[in-house]
């Protein structure tokens, strides 16, 4: 999609190859820096980026580490194991598997990025993330005897600042990262991209047996998700603030609780 035009009769779409599509409504689901987001946000005089510290910069790799290695280390179950503020930084490292494969990687706010670039020479991403590698395989939970190359690593912006003020306008809505669906916690956005999904389709159902698309019939949708786990973005924040100025008691404590353990795995 290159570019897209509202009208009070439809939303005509212009894509890169010089065709035309033609609709009812558009749904941005384009993550951080989406073109429908960008126009809501245009609209309702929103800042037109997330600020630094509502972004959180994540670096990862996939590799397939054999099923030996993954039963001996993370055992039939397949746990995962994160480091909270790895080498003292907001933020956290992970190993996630998945069979035979785990996914590692770092995530850390923009903003301290951005900081630690200006103030330390030499400091990088990639070695942040080549050094958390490194403290893995010092303590057993990666092979070795494999080495990361650059063609290996793949990076992503991940909205984390509880969603947008406004998500709908004139035929146009956003889900998923598009709409800073992402727990402010974990980084985890898989379950609020489906979700968002689903409740659009259901609301544009009801919006569509009506015939009208404007911002107001439209703010259904925006009802629908805020109403359902709005306030679990909200109460993901603080978590956040609170895994970070004292991750010991906070992790100590919701590993004592169920319904804690669901809640900030969510």
């Amino acid at each position: 999609v290159k570019n897209f035009e509202v009208s009070k009769e439809k939303v005509i779409v212009k894509l890169r190859n010089g065709e035309e599509i033609s609709g009812e409504v558009i749904i941005g689901a384009g993550g951080s820096y989406d073109l429908v987001s960008k126009r809501i946000r245009d609209i309702e005089n929103m800042p037109m980026n997330w600020r630094d510290e509502d972004i959180a910069m994540a670096l990862y790799f996939e590799v397939d580490v054999g099923r030996e290695f993954m039963d001996e280390i993370y055992g039939e179950k397949r746990i995962s194991m994160a480091h909270v503020k790895y080498q003292g930084l907001d933020g956290y490292g992970w190993s996630f598997s998945k069979d035979t494969v785990l996914n590692v990687g770092i995530g850390c706010p923009r903003n301290i990025i951005k900081k630690l670039k200006k103030e330390k020479k030499g400091w990088s991403e990639r070695k942040y993330l080549l050094d958390y590698v490194e403290t893995l395989k010092e303590q057993g939970w990666f092979p070795k005897h494999i080495e990361i190359e650059r063609k290996m690593i793949s990076g992503a912006n991940i909205p984390v600042g509880m969603g947008m003020r406004c998500t709908v306008g004139d035929r146009m809505m956003v889900v998923g990262d598009a709409g800073g669906f992402v727990s402010p916690l974990s980084g985890e956005g898989i379950y609020y991209a489906l979700d968002s999904g689903r409740l659009a389709a259901e609301s544009l159902e009801v919006i569509f047996s009506k015939g009208s698309f404007e911002k107001k019939d439209l703010m259904h949708y925006h009802r629908a998700w805020s109403s359902k786990w709005g306030d679990d973005l909200e109460w993901l924040k603080v978590g956040w603030h609170l895994l970070m100025v004292m991750p010991n008691s906070l992790i100590k404590y919701a590993a004592l609780d169920e319904e804690t353990k669901k809640f900030f795995t969510h």
